[in-house]
């Protein structure tokens, strides 16, 4: 991926040559262009979705060829219906699925829109079930869509009015949208905050892994669907994630590997210290433990710099049976200001490298602040360009001067041999090790199950249109 835009500033191992950029719509440049997914087609292109928040809501489709170069742009006019894409999928035939929320009958829920690889609109329902069962939104983190070729399956938190927010599971027809099942989990101990915002299948296509967090315990939630049932897999209930650090609310993130398991990840955090870890476990969905787990940290980092994220870790798949962790890492003084990737073996006992990867710009160099990886909707999309790169989306915090800020777009590529790995400056890293922390302490709640019926499918393919449209205008180089 020679061809994406280069730094100005090599702060970075490994990578910083072939980093990124951000972007933002040229009718709105002080408007809000958050990054919310991206998914790879059989040609190699990348497809991302997002939205743009000014005073109408609209979403994006952008096309980028394996260099990085845009194809083609599209606005999505959704203002009919107040709809906000947040997730996308991509099946063999190259058919794109993007979900959402927008108004159905009433209220904020769970959309689905399917375009064709011509960026052609072939439906869009809202499934709403009633005013008060809508899409829940937790630190921007909403949505989730993925697709066996025959199904796709949709994941949120659906707020349920006297119940609190609920683990969706939906299933709908890749044809025509008709809704296959629609089911709704928790966490069975009364503390009913469970949203799901990630979600994934497994190699076989056999289960479906959502994965998010229950805001009341700070703690990450998944629940394993079995596609034979449409049920939770026998024997197992909504997972919570337990340590002996405190969880800090955070989704929780969720893949695949090619050996019919899924990993779950989420983050601990030692309120002794202020430090928080990435934290990792492989489950085989027939089994009702984890396979193996593990929590990483950086051994020696300077002063007010020892978080490894503040937003979701992702893990992805590198195509050679390693996995990478991704997550932000926190700098003193702000939030989200660079971001940490980890290669893990397939034991998840040990690192092939780590970097750190920083973001600032020139207006303040003093500070290197400005540049932040947004702290509530960062992390949101990666992928795995066959075993060779790390393509990353993201939402990026721009600070034009110290009291103008504005969130556009970040899309960078990383290679994934870790080559280049000189020490990132400014933060003085001396090593990375394992903690061999064990968070393989997966509550075994009594969960409940809750089949939502057959929503009322509200059609809003009138409602939207979509046209080519010129949205980038490259701001920085970073």
């Amino acid at each position: 991926m020679s061809g994406w835009k280069k730094l100005a500033a090599a702060s970075a191992g490994g990578g910083a040559s072939n980093f990124g950029f951000a972007a933002t719509d040229n009718s709105a440049y002080n408007s809000a262009m958050y990054g919310q997914g991206i998914a790879k087609d059989s040609s190699g292109n990348y497809i991302s979705v997002g939205r743009v928040i000014t005073s109408t809501r609209y979403g994006y489709l952008i096309k980028m060829a394996s260099d990085g170069s845009v194809l083609a742009s599209y606005r999505i006019d959704l203002s009919a219906f107040a709809g906000e894409p947040s997730s996308i999928c991509i099946d063999s035939s190259d058919n794109i699925y993007v979900g959402g929320k927008g108004q159905g009958g009433s209220g904020q829920n769970p959309l689905i829109m399917k375009f064709n690889s011509s960026f052609v609109l072939q439906w869009a329902y809202v499934y709403d079930w009633s005013i008060y069962d809508r899409v829940a939104s937790y630190r921007g983190q909403e949505t989730d869509v993925c697709t066996d070729d025959t199904d796709v399956f949709f994941t949120a938190g659906l707020d349920i009015s006297g119940s609190g927010v609920r683990g969706l599971f939906l299933r709908v027809s890749c044809s025509s949208g008709t809704q296959v099942a629609g089911k709704v989990a928790w966490d069975g101990s009364g503390v009913g905050q469970d949203y799901r915002c990630n979600i994934a299948i497994d190699s076989t296509k056999s289960y479906v892994m959502c994965a998010g967090h229950n805001e009341n315990w700070g703690d990450p939630v998944i629940n394993i669907w079995d596609l034979s049932t449409n049920n939770l897999k026998s024997g197992q209930n909504t997972y919570r994630v337990t340590s002996s650090f405190a969880y800090d609310g955070y989704t929780a993130g969720c893949g695949a590997d090619d050996n019919g398991n899924f990993f779950a990840t989420g983050q601990s955090y030692n309120t002794s210290t202020a430090i928080r870890r990435m934290c990792i476990a492989e489950f085989d969905p027939s089994a009702s433990t984890s396979l193996t787990s593990n929590e990483y940290a950086w051994s020696t980092i300077s002063s007010g710099n020892t978080s490894m994220l503040a937003s979701t870790v992702v893990p992805v798949n590198d195509g050679s049976g390693d996995v990478l962790l991704v997550g932000g890492g926190a700098i003193t003084g702000y939030s989200a200001r660079a971001f940490d990737v980890i290669s893990l073996d397939s034991t998840l006992a040990t690192a092939n490298w780590a970097n750190r990867y920083e973001m600032y710009g020139s207006y303040d160099s003093g500070n290197q602040n400005q540049f932040q990886m947004n702290y509530a909707q960062g992390n949101r999309g990666l992928i795995d360009d066959s075993g060779s790169n790390l393509v990353h989306i993201y939402s990026l915090n721009y600070a034009q001067t110290s009291s103008l800020q504005t969130t556009h777009l970040g899309i960078n590529s990383l290679p994934v041999d870790g080559s280049g790995t000189g020490t990132p400056s400014g933060i003085n890293v001396i090593s990375f090790t394992p903690t061999g922390y064990n968070i393989n302490q997966w509550s075994n709640d009594s969960n409940s199950v809750q089949d939502k019926g057959t929503a009322t499918r509200v059609d809003r393919s009138s409602n939207i249109s979509i046209a080519s449209y010129s949205l980038f205008n490259e701001i920085a180089y970073f």
